[in-house]
């Protein structure tokens, strides 16, 4: 589609050139007319040119930025009986910090997940999740809450982070009855 398009562009460059050489007035000479039609394609063909390297330079940013971030989810590890943090991105993860997961609001049930400095690309680490009741830490585990097979509704896990360059990003991954599912960007802009 792309070519296609740039086809339409240069004929389009080609017919107003054309038409705005045949529109000067034929009092001007015809150096004068050839010259300005010639200047004018070329103003048309730079702006053109200044678009079109503009779309390549936002789709190498995004390109770069996709593959120098860290891309963080949780999942269940059936063999361990317990959650992973890990790293599936290209970069380090710096300053991890998992929100608390409210199970009960009004039992004041929630998870709290503990923090990471570091977890660098393909890296994984297996969580510790402390069970509170209102303030109190108890012995019962709640994790259940989060594993497919006996969950009985969705919940968000946000993991917050920086980058290498200090950035700060939010990841939301959605686990329970569902799976676990790191959600896309829009996802997590439609719940915001």
């Amino acid at each position: 589609m792309g070519e296609k398009k740039n086809y339409i562009v240069i004929a389009a460059i080609f017919l107003t050139v054309v038409l705005s050489f045949f529109l000067l007035p034929q009092t001007i000479a015809l150096e004068n007319r050839l010259t300005f039609s010639v200047l004018f394609a070329t103003l048309l063909a730079i702006i053109w040119y200044t678009v079109e390297t503009n779309k390549v330079q936002l789709a190498m940013k995004h390109q770069i930025e996709v593959s120098t971030t860290a891309l963080l989810t949780i999942s269940y590890d059936k063999t361990e009986n317990r959650f992973e943090l890990a790293n599936v991105g290209n970069a380090t993860a710096i300053n991890i910090a998992v929100d608390d997961v409210v199970i009960d609001e009004k039992e004041k049930i929630r998870l709290a997940f503990p923090s990471y400095p570091y977890l660098r690309a393909g890296e994984s680490q297996l969580l510790s999740i402390t069970n509170y009741k209102g303030d109190e830490v108890v012995d019962f585990s709640f994790d259940a809450h989060l594993i497919q097979e006996v969950a009985n509704k969705d919940y968000l896990v946000s993991i917050k982070f920086e980058d290498i360059l200090r950035r700060e990003k939010c990841q939301q991954v959605r686990l329970g009855v569902s799976g676990p599912k790191l959600l896309s960007s829009e996802e997590m802009m439609e719940r915001l």
